[in-house]
């Protein structure tokens, strides 16, 4: 039998988990009260994306979208750039 080492996990520092809380909170708030995609408007958001990326001050800049248009951003990045969803 073939024994796997297990690495713990790294532990989040006070710092990124209180951002984190932050992010979260922005997220959940904006949901309620923006409840439908932004893209084809009528299905349900459940998904945070960031047209300028993750980087710095840019991870509070997102729209809310369904799962369906959330992978069309990314599996058509050309169109998604026409449209304004992707910088």
């Amino acid at each position: 039998m073939l024994t796997v080492k297990r690495i713990p996990l790294k532990r989040v520092s006070a710092k990124k988990a209180a951002w984190n809380r932050k992010y979260s909170l922005a997220k959940q708030t904006r949901m309620l009260l923006t409840p439908c995609c932004a893209r084809c408007g009528y299905r349900r958001a459940t998904q945070g994306h960031h047209p300028k990326g993750h980087a710095g001050a840019n991870i509070m800049e997102f729209i809310l979208l369904c799962h369906s248009c959330h992978a069309w951003i990314h599996e058509n990045p050309n169109a998604a750039r026409e449209e304004g969803l992707l910088a």
